[in-house]
């Protein structure tokens, strides 16, 4: 800063230079961790009302056709009995608001596992390996030959039902429902926009986040604990559902 006879001139160049550069050191290291907050709590909110809107959907279909131990229930490939599955999917055709669906295999497929990652920034082709907490069927990829809706708000949601194979059944539970809150535009990270619901076939038609205390699928825990950022993600529908945000 320069004086002449004592009176201010103004500051010189470099000065300039250097407040502008501490100012946007300043502003990077506030505004990055703030956008992130934002985007969260938007993740967040999408979940929430999603899960609304589908256990508002669910409630109408048992009103009208019964709790899900009535409705007809099968593996999603057993080809003799696809109809079953289809049945179920246009319980919730008829009440979803959607712009598209598909069964997303083949030509119709419109999302794929290798977009998707885990919270700890793993490739998530499948939805587990053997062994882990998973909330589906050992190989299965990330929608894969799930039932798909893009929902009239951009919310990708999908139904995911049991496999069967000669006398094997896996996948946990009957009915999984894998939400992207954010559609295809990212950041398709488990535990961030993309998270896990299910529904019981014994139960009485309440939607639970995977995964809830009230049911651990047979497991010796629950497994509350995979949402850390460390780890994959899978229960963290459950997290923000019951804290009622992203605070992870």
């Amino acid at each position: 800063m320069e004086y002449h006879n004592n009176k201010f001139l103004g500051f010189t160049l470099p000065e300039v230079l250097i407040t502008i550069v501490i100012i946007g050191v300043v502003a990077a290291m506030t505004l990055s961790p703030l956008i992130t907050k934002i985007r969260n709590k938007g993740y967040a909110e999408r979940l929430i009302k999603t899960y609304s809107v589908l256990q508002d959907v669910t409630n109408q279909i048992v009103e009208e056709n019964g709790e899900p131990k009535t409705w007809s229930w099968d593996y999603y490939n057993k080809p003799s009995t696809a109809d079953n599955n289809l049945k179920i999917v246009e319980f919730y055709k008829n009440k979803l608001k959607y712009v598209h669906y598909c069964k997303n295999t083949g030509a119709d497929k419109i999302v794929s596992a290798s977009d998707y990652k885990y919270l700890n920034g793993e490739t998530s082709v499948y939805y587990g390996t053997v062994g882990a907490q998973v909330p589906a069927d050992t190989y299965k990829s990330l929608f894969g030959n799930d039932y798909v809706f893009i929902l009239n708000d951009g919310v990708i949601l999908s139904l995911g039902f049991q496999q069967s194979t000669g006398s094997m059944t896996w996948g946990i539970p009957e009915l999984l429902f894998t939400i992207d809150v954010n559609g295809k535009k990212g950041p398709n990270v488990i535990g961030r926009d993309t998270f896990f619901l299910y529904l019981t076939k014994n139960g009485n038609g309440k939607i639970l986040p995977y995964v809830s205390n009230e049911a651990s699928f047979n497991w010796s825990n629950p497994y509350k604990d995979t949402c850390k950022t460390n780890l994959q993600g899978y229960s963290c529908a459950y997290r923000i559902i019951t804290e009622g945000g992203m605070n992870y």
